[in-house]
């Protein structure tokens, strides 16, 4: 995170990073419901990943 305000901290803006790499990896592997192991017995896989890359700005103004 980055950011930049007033010294009496009337307003802020800051500029925040997640997963600025952007690192790609599986978070959870799942067997399909539904589906019907293979004849070495091995199911269809849904695999759920992580986000990639996010950046926001985010303000603030206090009055």
């Amino acid at each position: 995170m980055a950011s930049i305000g007033a010294e009496d901290g009337r307003w802020n803006v800051a500029l925040v990073g997640r997963n600025i790499t952007d690192e790609i990896f599986t978070i959870e592997i799942n067997g399909r419901p539904g589906t019907i192991p293979n004849a070495q017995g091995a199911l269809d896989q849904a695999h759920f990943i992580n986000r990639g890359r996010q950046l926001f700005l985010e303000g603030t103004y206090r009055f």
